[in-house]
């Protein structure tokens, strides 16, 4: 019996996988570059010393605003 030999013709198909990489990533780059916003966006509008025109604005976490026995009472006299 005789040996079957295959040939694969490798040269050829590296340059075009090279490209089509390089072609992917590129798409990749540019489609995120396109679907992803350019800066944060706050959704209210608001200015430093006027009043709050929006509905509530709730945290989705609490936190503690920790003060003294002092800074309580001032508060407690100012309101």
């Amino acid at each position: 019996m005789g040996r079957l030999k295959i040939k694969y013709k490798r040269e050829l198909n590296t340059t075009e996988n090279l490209i089509r990489k390089i072609g992917l990533i590129l798409i990749t780059i540019v489609l995120i570059c396109i679907f992803l916003p350019k800066q944060p966006r706050f959704r209210y509008e608001f200015q430093k010393g006027k009043v709050w025109n929006h509905e509530n604005l709730i945290s989705p976490y609490n936190f503690a605003i920790l003060k003294t026995q002092e800074e309580l009472n001032a508060d407690k006299k100012a309101y």
